[in-house]
């Protein structure tokens, strides 16, 4: 996942005017769409099970109805139902990271402890459960990827400095995990990653 690479010549595509909803206002400008579309067409093909025309009918569905990926109220349930539900899927990051931890015998203390293990699922109910946890936390990725990416060429562009912020102190471990893999990941930098860019504001002399 070479974001940074990929990513920074992107040019903004046009993408839905600024977005308003429920309270308090939320104004998306054209670079967090842009953002979005790319970290989309990044991490959606690593679901190998989802064909690429159902990836372009998932994205086009996201991105051209009302406030596009934002309003994820309107196409959360819908892209789970029409396109996750009912196939066997995997999501390699997530596997990955679960190995790391049964390995280290220690997990994230963001990442919840009911998620501390692939389920065994010994009924359909059981299944389409751990499909739509799994489901969740994929789109939750994508979504806070897209923000981070957003706020990288943003500040980048007007040459602010940058570091990370991790949150738990005991997250330490994976968060240097995560960078020592991928030098330029965007948080979330693991499932449930909670980790953040700060801008480093100069001291005044």
């Amino acid at each position: 996942m070479k974001l940074f690479g990929r990513f920074k010549a992107t040019a903004a595509a046009p993408q839905p005017a600024p977005v308003t909803y429920g309270i308090p206002t939320v104004n998306a400008g054209p670079d967090l769409f842009a953002a979005y579309r790319d970290v989309f067409h990044e991490e959606m093909p690593h679901i190998k099970a989802i064909t690429a025309s159902a990836r372009k009918e998932i994205y086009s569905y996201i991105a051209n109805g009302e406030n596009g990926y934002l309003n994820q109220g309107r196409y959360h349930k819908h892209i789970f139902d029409n396109y996750f539900s009912a196939i066997n899927w995997r999501w390699p990051e997530y596997d990955r990271w679960e190995d790391i931890c049964l390995g280290l015998a220690a997990w994230p203390v963001s990442w919840p402890t009911k998620y501390r293990r692939t389920p065994t699922c010994n009924s359909v109910a059981a299944e389409v459960a751990y499909r739509k946890h799994l489901y969740a936390i994929f789109m939750r990725t994508i979504h806070f990827r897209a923000k981070s990416l957003a706020d990288y060429r943003r500040q980048t562009k007007v040459g602010l400095t940058r570091e990370l912020m991790v949150v738990f102190p005991e997250d330490q471990r994976f968060v240097d995990l995560a960078r020592a893999h991928n030098r330029d990941a965007l948080p979330p930098l693991f499932p449930f990653d909670l980790s953040l860019y700060k801008v480093i504001i100069p001291a005044l002399s």
